[in-house]
Parts: structure tokens; sequence; C-alpha cells
């Protein structure tokens, strides 16, 4: 086994020499190019072992913390699109492939407090992030719950990718 300072590290252009059971990308996708999307899971498909599974996970686009990510950025990260479009892979990558939804939701009384949760989910890169006075105007009209609170709905979306068995 290799030992050192340098052991263990993938090199660009290199090859990692070993098979998951069980990969996980979540909430990565947000930093990669859209572009890229296809190539970025193939490639980690391709380092799953035979019967492999691989979960990509990024909210639900249509759930109320996206919608406002959309309003302020026009942003729209959606893993439907990335299915549709992983069906033409290569013949022995793919499986199986499956959409899951897990329900989650941020509940508060605290007005400041959930401006400062719905500002955190507005920063992307390349994004310009709004002014504070606009997510708290956001905040107050569409995520009051009409009982003195707010709650910002973010179901994550999970695709399982299953690479063929043995």
């Amino acid at each position: 086994m290799p030992t050192g300072p340098r052991a263990g590290r993938a090199r660009p252009g290199g090859s990692i020499d070993a098979r998951a059971d069980l990969a996980l990308l979540s909430h990565v996708l947000y930093y990669v190019p859209r572009a890229q999307w296809v190539a970025t899971v193939s490639r980690i498909m391709e380092w799953l072992a035979p019967g492999g599974l691989l979960l990509v996970l990024l909210q639900n686009p249509d759930e109320a913390c996206m919608r406002m990510v959309h309003h302020f950025t026009s942003l729209r990260f959606d893993l439907r699109e990335l299915a549709a479009e992983l069906t033409a892979l290569r013949p022995g990558l793919l499986g199986g492939i499956e959409l899951d939804t897990v329900p989650a939701r941020y509940r508060s009384r605290d007005l400041d407090e959930t401006v400062t949760v719905a500002d955190f989910h507005l920063s992307h890169p390349g994004a310009t992030s709004p002014t504070r006075d606009a997510v708290k105007t956001y905040v107050q009209q569409h995520l009051h719950d009409g009982d003195g609170g707010y709650v910002l709905r973010h179901d994550q979306h999970v695709l399982r990718l299953q690479r063929p068995g043995p």
C-alpha cells in the first residue's frame, strides 16, 4: 500500500483503482455547470462496483425554497431533467434509475432567524445576493404560515442510479 504525503490522492487525468458499493453526491451539482452534470454523474457511475448505487440529492425545484432561489437568481436545478438525459448513457453503465422525494421543511416563529436561513439558501455560485430587506419582504409575503410563524419547504429529490449487477 502506498504511503507518504501523496498516498491515496487522485491525480488529474488519473484513475481511481477502487470500486464503491455506494456513492453519495449530495447537493454538489449546484456547484457544477449544468452542461457538465451528465459527464460528472457518468464519471462517478464508472467508480461503482457492479450492482453499486449512486444517490444524487438536490432540492425539489417545485418547493418554496427553490422557488425563492429562482425568484432571486433565475437559477433552476432539476434532477428530473438529468434523469431523462441519463437514459442515453452507454449500455452497461446504468442498470436502474428512480427518483424519490423526501419531505423536509424549516419552521420558525422568529422572522429574523427565518430571513437568515432563507439568505443562506440563496447563496449560489455566480448569483448576486439580494439585500436582506428584499429577502425579509419575500419571507413575509411567501413563507408566512398564517399562525404567526414561517415555514420553508425544501423537499429533497433523491435520484437513485444503480449499476447493473454482476
